[in-house]
Order: structure tokens, then C-alpha cells, then sequence
């Protein structure tokens, strides 16, 4: 028990720290609609959406016997992770709504290590 209090508050810090270290103001965006980079990926569901193109995705799907998330840029890569057995992530993702911005983090096995998740008009643009 104590262990996922000490989690979660490491994760409250790192989300803290997050918003600190972009210097939040209303409108902000990151950039391109999915950032894949080799251990993660990110984007804002909205952005993805809202993209002309058809290629990029943004998804996270939860069932009782496997759950996952993938991502895809415009280039047509992507990048994709399960947490079937994370029942924190899973409790994270089932708060991914159309305002959200997610990062998500996994191993060389293809396991997510983490999701921080974000919701609000901060992201939209």
C-alpha cells in the first residue's frame, strides 16, 4: 500500500513539474498532433481528430483480457504498448476523454511503463 502512495505521488510531482517546466498560458500546444520518440509516445486526442490527415492516430483501448495503446504520426510510424497487467494504467486510460493529452512510456518488450494524462483547454488549439 505504501508503495502506490509513494507512486502516486511521484507521478503528482512529475505532472507539477510538467506544467512548470512548459510555462503553462492558456492555448498552449505542443506542436505536432503525435510526438513518437523511442521509449514514448504523446499527442491530444482533439488534435488527432482534427488533422486533415486520416494517417494519424491516437488510441487506447481496455478489455478484460488485453489492454493497449498505440500511437501513429503522419509518417506512418508508430508505436504501440499493452498494460494488461497494470491496473493503474488502466485506471489512468479509462480517463481518456477527447480533451485529454496523453504521454506513454514503455520497454524494449513492448510493456507500458507509464501514462500521464492531461485533460482540459490547455492542449487545444
Amino acid at each position: 500500500m505504501a508503495k502506490k502512495n509513494i507512486k502516486k505521488i511521484l507521478l503528482s510531482f512529475a505532472v507539477l513539474s510538467l506544467f512548470t517546466a512548459l510555462e503553462v498560458s492558456a492555448g498552449y500546444s505542443f506542436g505536432s498532433s503525435v510526438n513518437l520518440g523511442s521509449n514514448y509516445f504523446r499527442g491530444t486526442i482533439s488534435k488527432v481528430r482534427s488533422t486533415n490527415n486520416s494517417t494519424e492516430l491516437l488510441i487506447c483501448q481496455i478489455t478484460s483480457n488485453y489492454s493497449y495503446c498505440m500511437a501513429r504520426n503522419s509518417s506512418g510510424t508508430y508505436k504501440s504498448c499493452s498494460f494488461s497487467n497494470n491496473d493503474e494504467i488502466k485506471q489512468i486510460a479509462l480517463g481518456l476523454n477527447e480533451m485529454s493529452h496523453i504521454q506513454v512510456g514503455f520497454d524494449s518488450r513492448g510493456i507500458c511503463t507509464y501514462m500521464t494524462l492531461l485533460k482540459g483547454s490547455l492542449y487545444i488549439k
